[in-house]
C-alpha cells in the first residue's frame, strides 16, 4: 500500500512539473498588443483568392484585413464558406458586410457557399456576387424573436418567494419572477427593436439581392428558405451545387492558377508587415457581465483600473477606443470603471464603440466618452435598476426545515432564507430610487440632456442604434473602424500604431500552479459564490467540497 502511495505520488508530481513547463512560462498574457504576430512568418503568394470559413477573431480584424485587401493586387477575391461558423450578433456580421460591400469597388469578386445558412449568414453573404447552395441545403430565413420563461406558477407551487425592488417600468430581466407571460411595456419595446433590427437588415438584402421587401416578408413566413430548389426559384441564391463544384467553378473563372489563402493567415501577414509607429491608439476590449474584482472572466473592474491606469501613464498612446459588447451588471462596479474612464477622459480623447450590447451598466460606462458610436444593429439602454432576494418559507415549512439565530441588534439579520424585513425592503427600494436617479443625472451631464427626457427614455427601455441615435443617446453610426478614425482625427495622427487590450482568460490550472510556486507556505482558491475550494497551507493541500440542492 506505501509503494502504491509513492507510485501515485510520483506521477502526480510528474504531471505537474509537466505542466509547469508547459504553462507557466505564457502566464504574463493579461493585455496583448499586434507585435505579437511579428514572430510568425506567413508568405503571400501571387493569384490569390481569400477564403473566410470561421470568424474566431475581432471583427475589426476581418474588416482591416478586407479593406486592405480591395488593394492588394495578390488578392483576386473571396470566396466566403458560410456554415454558420462562429457568426454571433447582428453588429459583427454588419461590419464585416460592409467591409464586404467595400471590396466590391475594386470589381474583384465575392462568392459564397453554405450546406445549412443561418439568417446571421445569409445577411453577410447576401452582399456576394454569386450564393451557391447545397444541393440539400437550406437557408434559415424565419424572422426574429425575443422569447422569455416565467417561473412565477412554478415558484408558488414550490414555495420559493421572489422579492423584485425594480426602478423602471420597462426593465424586464425581473419580469420571469413576477408574471406569467410577457409584460404589456415589454412586448411594445420588444416589438419596436425588433421591427427596426429586422427593417434594416431586409432593407440591406433588398438592396443586394434585388428583391422586394414585400416578398422577402412572404418568403420568410412561409419558410420557402427550407427548399433549395424555392430558394434559387425566388432568386435568394444564385446556384444548387455540391462544394467541390463550388471550388472547381471558381478555379475554372480564373485563367491563372490560383492560391487559397485563409484570411487568419492574411491578418498575421498583415500585422507581421506593419509599420511599429511611435505613437499609438488603444483599444480596450469590454466583454461579458459587469462585475467587481479581478478575476479573468467578463469586465471585472479591478483590471479594468489597471488597464487604464496603464494607458494613462503610457506617453506613446495618444488617444483611446473603447469597445463594448455587455449587457450591464454590477452597479458599483460600473461606476468604478466610468469614474476611471473619466479620469482617462481628461487625459487623453475617448471615443467609445457599441457592439451587439451596451446596456444597463454597458451604457453607464459609454456615457464616459468624448463620442459614442454604435451600429444600427446594437442594442442599447436599459437605463434602470433592480435587484432580486429569493425567500423560500414554503419550501423550508413543506421539508420540515427550520432557523433560528442569535443578534447583538435588532437588524443584525436583516434577510434569511424565510423573510425579509419591512425596514430592509424600505432601505432596497430607496437604493433602487437613488442608484436610478444618480444613473439619469450623470447621463444628463455626459449626454447634454435634462433629467426630464433621459427620464422619459431610460425606465429600462432598450434601443436600437438608429433609435439610439435619434433621441440623443449616441452621436453617429458607426463601427470600431470608424471609431479608430476618429479617435486618430482628434490628436492629427496620420501614421500611428493599434495597441489592444483586453483579458485573457487562464484556465484554472494554469493560476493554480502559478499561485502554488510563487507561495508555496499559503494559498487558498474561492469559486464564484465564496466557497473555499482550495487551501495550501505549511506545504499540505486541503480540497473542500459543497453540496448545491438544485430543482430541474
Amino acid at each position: 500500500m506505501k509503494n502504491i502511495f509513492k507510485y501515485a505520488l510520483g506521477t502526480i508530481l510528474g504531471i505537474l512539473c509537466l505542466m509547469i513547463i508547459l504553462i507557466i512560462p505564457y502566464y504574463y498574457t493579461n493585455y496583448t498588443d499586434n507585435t505579437s504576430y511579428k514572430n510568425k512568418k506567413i508568405k503571400l503568394f501571387n493569384n490569390n483568392v481569400l477564403y473566410i470559413n470561421n470568424f474566431h477573431n475581432n471583427d475589426y480584424d476581418y474588416v482591416n484585413a478586407i479593406i486592405n485587401a480591395k488593394n492588394d493586387k495578390n488578392i483576386k477575391g473571396i470566396i466566403i464558406e458560410v456554415n454558420n461558423h462562429n457568426l454571433n450578433g447582428f453588429s459583427k456580421v454588419k461590419n464585416i458586410r460592409d467591409a464586404l460591400k467595400e471590396f466590391k469597388k475594386s470589381k474583384k469578386f465575392i462568392y459564397a457557399y453554405g450546406q445549412y445558412i443561418s439568417q446571421l449568414a445569409y445577411y453577410l453573404c447576401s452582399v456576394a456576387d454569386l450564393i451557391y447552395l447545397h444541393p440539400s441545403g437550406k437557408l434559415d430565413i424565419k424572422g426574429i424573436s425575443i422569447s422569455q420563461t416565467f417561473y412565477k406558477k412554478l415558484a408558488k407551487k414550490i414555495g420559493i418567494k421572489f422579492n423584485i425592488f425594480r426602478h423602471g417600468k420597462y426593465k424586464s430581466a425581473v419580469e420571469p419572477f413576477l408574471y406569467d407571460k410577457i409584460s404589456h411595456e415589454s412586448r411594445e419595446q420588444y416589438k419596436n427593436l425588433l421591427s427596426s433590427i429586422w427593417n434594416y437588415i431586409i432593407n440591406d438584402i433588398s438592396k443586394s439581392r434585388n428583391l422586394d421587401i414585400k416578398f422577402i416578408n412572404h418568403f420568410t413566413n412561409e419558410l420557402y428558405g427550407e427548399n433549395s430548389t424555392l430558394s434559387y426559384k425566388y432568386n435568394f441564391i444564385d446556384k444548387i451545387a455540391y462544394y467541390d463544384e463550388f471550388i472547381n467553378a471558381i478555379k475554372n473563372k480564373n485563367k491563372y492558377k490560383i492560391n487559397f489563402l485563409s484570411i487568419n493567415d492574411y491578418i498575421e501577414y498583415l500585422y507581421s508587415k506593419k509599420d511599429n509607429y511611435k505613437n499609438k491608439i488603444a483599444i480596450i476590449y469590454a466583454e461579458g457581465l459587469i462585475k467587481q474584482g479581478e478575476g479573468l472572466n467578463d469586465i471585472q473592474d479591478k483590471n479594468y483600473e489597471l488597464i487604464i491606469n496603464k494607458i494613462i501613464n503610457d506617453p506613446s498612446i495618444k488617444s483611446v477606443v473603447l469597445q463594448i459588447n455587455s449587457k450591464g451588471g454590477d452597479a458599483i462596479a460600473s461606476e468604478n470603471i466610468y469614474h476611471k474612464l473619466v479620469l482617462l477622459k481628461r487625459k487623453k480623447p475617448l471615443i467609445v464603440s457599441m457592439g451587439d450590447y451596451a446596456t444597463s451598466g454597458g451604457y453607464y460606462i459609454a456615457v464616459a466618452g468624448n463620442k459614442i458610436l454604435a451600429s444600427p444593429l446594437s442594442i442599447t439602454g436599459s437605463i434602470g435598476v433592480f435587484g432580486i432576494i429569493m425567500t423560500i418559507k414554503e419550501l423550508t415549512n413543506k421539508l420540515g426545515i427550520t432557523q433560528d439565530y442569535v443578534s447583538t441588534n435588532k437588524n443584525s439579520r436583516p434577510f434569511s432564507i424565510n423573510n425579509i424585513k419591512n425596514k430592509y425592503k424600505n432601505i432596497m427600494l430607496k437604493n433602487m430610487t437613488f442608484f436610478y436617479n444618480k444613473f439619469i443625472t450623470t447621463i444628463s451631464k455626459e449626454r447634454k440632456i435634462s433629467k426630464d427626457k433621459i427620464n422619459r427614455i431610460a425606465q429600462g427601455k432598450i434601443w436600437s442604434g438608429i433609435d439610439a441615435l435619434k433621441i440623443g443617446l449616441i452621436d453617429s453610426l458607426g463601427n470600431l473602424n470608424d471609431a479608430i478614425k476618429i479617435a486618430a482625427k482628434q490628436v492629427n495622427l496620420k501614421n500611428y500604431s493599434i495597441v489592444n487590450f483586453t483579458i485573457k482568460k487562464e484556465s484554472f490550472i494554469k493560476k493554480l500552479l502559478f499561485n502554488i510556486f510563487k507561495n508555496n507556505n499559503y494559498y487558498q482558491i474561492y469559486n464564484d459564490n465564496k466557497n473555499l475550494l482550495l487551501q495550501l497551507k505549511n506545504n499540505n493541500i486541503y480540497i473542500y467540497t459543497y453540496t448545491n440542492i438544485s430543482i430541474n
